[in-house]
């Protein structure tokens, strides 16, 4: 961001770290330009550290400092400028140096850092204290002027001393209130108590906590629970509030077992964190939770008896490491089952290797009856596989039905029902196509009622003398020869003499 002398002047007095990028009369495409589109890829990096970065043409404030080639690099910590004396054209190297902890380091003053590097330095450094406090508060700012007058000895001691001021850190930590001050020993923290305004109290709570040995159930803060959950395999936390008498016996006799659960492993500590306990269903206190992997088991038992809890921590690891130890067992045996058909193959290739080199010579005299006999073997062997397919499945007339995608016995399953019959049908075996079809519901109707059909008329009675067939030969002739009248059908069944049922 480029700015004027006036809005620079006040970036410098208002902000702890300020790097300055001093072009001087830079026109586009000049080198100048260049090297500041170079620096602007580390932009982001410098504010996620808490440092301003900004360019300027003016040459009121380079002239205040002392500039006068350019283009050239200052950082302003705490309004002290410190002019880069590396190569400027190199980003990277600027990163470096601008984010290094010495150059940081401002003398008699303690660093100031946001939420982003407080969480780094708490990861990367074994002690660290803390000054939680909030900008512009008149009683932070007389604490934070007696506190800087212990910021050498703990730096002899190599404890790290920072600042943080961000809006909303108070419930980011987990914090009673504002200002205070905590001792960190590998993220696990301790909150003075006593005067802030007592430097050389600090200074000995301090120094008491670097040269000690925790010998007690550590107290952690939301942000450093999470990480905890998230990275530590087996974790045991107590979950416990102020003003609460049982928390306070079940803590003394609990902190008697917290040697021996480091021994097996688990570590053990202690949070107020009541938003993450109602996450998992505590709503009273104290109360007992065992993380294996980031995933929460209860403890429902006696937490004033130390040895039963002590016993039921390291049982939920021992079942945790059994089941390791089984998934283990089951990948040996199936490296070794996989070792063992290798080994096979191998063997059975070197012998396959040897037979061929054996019997070149026999099998190129014989390649073609080899071949005709194979194919007819193998012909052989598909009828005969088919023939017992066909005979396991056929049944009734012979048929069975393959396909619909259900049935695996034949090369290319089907989805559409396929007929297959090893001789002609006996009978019908035709099989509709499956469709899909909504189910109507069902209708009760009524039962139709059957008439009796009406009774036949008797049968007329015909002798064999009076059949016409036994009349008279001729007479059939002449019926013949006779015209038709109209209207009358001649003929044996049309004459209408005789009614027939058949």
């Amino acid at each position: 961001q480029e700015v004027t002398d006036e809005i620079l002047d006040d970036l410098i007095q208002e902000h702890e770290y300020v790097v300055v990028y001093f072009s001087g009369n830079c026109e586009e495409g000049q080198k100048c330009d260049d090297i500041l589109e170079e620096l602007e890829n580390i932009d982001d990096e410098l504010d996620e550290s808490g440092i301003i970065f900004v360019t300027t043409e003016d040459l009121t404030m380079a002239k205040k400092y002392g500039i006068k080639s350019f283009p050239k690099l200052v950082f302003f910590r705490n309004r002290e400028p410190l002019v880069y004396g590396g190569d400027i054209e190199d980003e990277d190297e600027v990163l470096a140096w601008l984010t290094d902890e010495d150059t940081l380091e401002i003398p008699d003053k303690i660093e100031e850092v946001n939420s982003k590097m407080l969480d780094k330095i708490l990861g990367e450094n074994e002690h660290v204290v803390v000054y939680f406090y909030k900008e512009g508060d008149k009683k932070s700012q007389k604490i934070l002027q007696e506190l800087e007058n212990i910021d050498d000895e703990c730096e002899d001691k190599d404890i790290d001393f920072v600042k943080i001021s961000d809006e909303g850190i108070e419930k980011e930590y987990d914090l009673p209130s504002l200002p205070a001050v905590a001792f960190y020993r590998n993220r696990f923290r301790e909150i003075y108590t006593g005067d802030l305004m007592h430097e050389e109290a600090i200074l000995e709570w301090i120094l008491d906590l670097r040269e000690s040995e925790p010998d007690v159930i550590e107290n952690v803060d939301r942000k450093t629970l999470q990480v905890l959950i998230n990275d530590v395999n087996h974790l045991a936390v107590l979950f416990y509030t102020d003003n609460c008498e049982e928390c306070e016996d079940v803590l003394e006799e609990l902190e008697t077992i917290d040697d021996e659960t480091d021994e097996h492993g688990i570590q053990f500590v202690k949070s107020k964190d009541a938003k993450l306990a109602s996450e998992i269903g505590i709503f009273s206190f104290p109360a007992l939770v065992y993380y294996e992997t980031g995933v929460p088991i209860m403890y429902d038992g006696n937490l004033k008896n130390e040895d039963k809890v002590l016993e039921w921590l390291v049982e939920q690891k021992s079942d945790d490491s059994d089941e390791d130890d089984d998934d283990n067992d089951d990948d040996d045996d199936d490296n070794d089952d996989d070792d063992d058909n290798d080994d096979d193959d191998d063997n059975d290739d070197d012998d396959d290797d040897d037979d061929d080199d054996d019997d070149d010579d026999d099998d190129d005299d014989d390649d073609d009856d080899d071949d005709d006999d194979d194919e007819d073997d193998d012909d052989e062997n598909e009828l005969q596989s088919f023939s017992e397919i066909i005979s396991q499945f056929a049944s009734g007339d012979g048929c069975f039905y393959i396909g619909m995608g259900g049935k695996g016995q034949l090369p290319k399953p089907s989805f559409e029902p396929y007929q297959c019959c090893p001789r002609s049908p006996m009978k019908g075996s035709k099989v509709a196509k499956a469709q899909p079809k909504k189910i109507a519901a069902k209708q009760v109707l009524p039962k139709p009622t059957l008439k009796k059909p009406a009774p036949s008329p008797a049968m007329r009675t015909v002798s064999k003398a009076d059949h016409p067939v036994n009349k008279g030969k001729g007479g059939a002739k002449e019926a013949t020869k006779e015209p038709k009248k109209a209207g009358k059908k001649g003929g044996f069944f049309g004459s209408g003499k005789y009614t027939w049922w058949w």
